[in-house]
């Protein structure tokens, strides 16, 4: 990864300085993910710009000019629902005195959203069961501990 960074970085500092601070005007703000050569110019979900190492310097200006914006209006909109996530599984977690609550990073906003609402809606009879535990939800349909003693439970699981 590191010599993708160098080699992009690289084709962009033989640029002129009005064409590097024009990128850099451009660019201003958001994240972005330098991939391999086989990568392609692309937002990702959670607003960061995929720039391949190789990018043709045009290309990549026109990208810039076309998705910056809505790189960082993704990146703003994904920052307040992940604050809103955090504060969600808080709650979780005092309700039913859990030890830990952790998730699968790769599980949308809306389904953890979702398992927290109904987390905290459980009977007496579950919250005796997963009282003082450390939970992991997961896109796993089952249900075990994992190595590092936490309980993976199945986003459906309540």
């Amino acid at each position: 990864m590191e010599e993708n960074f160098i080699v992009c970085l690289f084709r962009i500092s033989t640029k002129s300085k009005g064409e590097v601070i024009e990128v850099q005007r451009l660019a201003k703000n958001t994240i972005i993910e330098i991939s391999s050569v086989y990568g392609e110019l692309a937002i990702l979900r959670d607003g960061r710009l995929q720039i391949p190492c190789n990018v043709d310097f045009g290309a990549l200006v026109d990208f810039l000019k076309t998705t910056a914006q809505k790189s960082r209006d993704i990146k703003g909109s994904s920052e307040k629902q992940t604050s809103g996530i955090e504060e969600s599984a808080t709650n979780v977690k005092k309700a039913l005195n859990l030890k830990n609550l952790t998730w699968e990073s790769g599980l949308s906003q809306e389904i953890l959203a979702e398992t927290f609402e109904k987390l905290q809606k459980v009977d007496e009879s579950v919250q005796s069961l997963i009282n003082g535990l450390s939970i992991h939800i997961s896109a796993n349909p089952n249900i075990f501990v994992m190595t590092d003693g936490r309980i993976s439970i199945p986003t459906n699981w309540v």
